[in-house]
């Protein structure tokens, strides 16, 4: 006897992979339920993040065979998603891996039709770039307390060159080229992807940070380490900000600071050379930090008063339309002619 587990959606998902994988050589119809038939799909898609997207799926359509599956099995699931507190582009996540897990199934034949992609709200691009203002009190409060002295140099080397936090803590001595100003990073977030290790190019602050680092004179091993004197983790560079939020009032995050030198670097160079700083291979990863700027810039723009407001020029005057009436009245004073005329009489 095989133990599942408690948790329904684990045990729809384990069960199905159980049977997927007993039947892998074997199986040409389709699975009696869409547990079944997710948990087929997971056998040959594996990974932890995929298993999670589709647990709130499997937990909602459970045993419910697969023959019954239509839009509004799709709409209700999609309903029961709006009702979280799951953020939008989460939302949007979700569904998206159970549409691959039909169109999948649709390949086999073990459904007829795909049912239509249901809307969810959609995710806002909010900036998430810190004023420079703001990152000057959160630092000075760092360099002002002993405990977190040494978490300073690395979330400021994040912030100087647009590393991912993950890649900034793991920076390793033999990577780095000072000459060539460059970190060459073979394992990185989409390694997976490019198949190319990621280039990590240095600033004269970066250069700087790395120069004095506690384990600059070695240089061996990782370039941060913590108190402990082993690399820091995401969430422990995160706790450190999170601890600061009330002294300081400002919210700071270890991604923000990526997205500060972005929105920096953008002010200063075109969006190509801020992809390759940032690691991005797709241009359209980097146009969120643009639409980010266009939407300040809309913003300023809706309460800004040019040089042409009513209230510092007058209103230029408007001619006549064609069909209008125009006054017959005569105007005060005395026009060119009769001044020239008058001016010849007196002269005789």
């Amino acid at each position: 006897m095989i133990h599942l587990g408690t948790d329904a959606a684990d045990a729809y998902a384990r069960g199905g992979a159980l049977l997927a994988a007993h039947l892998a050589d074997t199986i040409t119809t389709c699975p009696a339920s869409l547990g079944e038939m997710v948990g087929a799909w997971l056998l040959e898609h594996p990974s932890k993040s995929n298993t999670w997207l589709l647990k709130s799926f499997i937990a909602h359509v459970g045993s419910t065979p697969t023959r019954m599956l239509d839009n509004e099995t799709i709409e209700s699931y999609a309903a029961k998603l709006r009702r979280t507190k799951l953020a939008p582009r989460t939302m949007r996540g979700k569904m998206n891996t159970v549409m691959n897990v039909l169109s999948w199934a649709e390949a086999k034949g073990w459904i007829d039709k795909i049912p239509r992609r249901p809307k969810l709200p959609r995710p806002v691009n909010n900036p998430r770039d810190v004023p420079l203002t703001d990152l000057a009190v959160v630092f000075e409060e760092l360099k002002a307390s002993k405990k977190r002295l040494r978490s300073d140099a690395v979330l400021r080397f994040i912030l100087a060159t647009g590393a991912r936090p993950k890649e900034a803590r793991l920076i390793e001595w033999k990577d780095i080229n000072l000459e060539r100003r460059v970190i060459v990073i073979p394992k990185h977030k989409v390694a997976g992807r490019t198949g190319k290790p990621r280039s990590l190019y240095l600033t004269d602050d970066a250069l700087e940070i790395l120069r004095d680092a506690p384990t600059a004179k070695k240089k061996k091993g990782f370039v941060f380490l913590s108190r402990r004197g082993t690399p820091y983790t995401t969430s422990g560079l995160r706790s450190v900000l999170v601890r600061l939020d009330e002294k300081t009032g400002v919210k700071v995050r270890p991604y923000m600071l990526r997205h500060t030198f972005a929105q920096n670097a953008l002010d200063q160079t075109g969006i190509e050379n801020v992809a390759k700083l940032l690691g991005h291979n797709d241009l359209q990863t980097v146009q969120v930090y643009a639409q980010v700027r266009d939407q300040r810039v809309t913003e300023v723009v809706a309460g800004l008063r040019g040089p042409l407001s009513r209230s510092t020029l007058p209103s230029p005057k408007r001619k006549a339309r064609k069909g209008a009436k125009v006054s017959t009245r005569k105007r005060r004073g005395t026009s060119k002619r009769s001044v020239r005329k008058s001016a010849g009489g007196n002269a005789a």
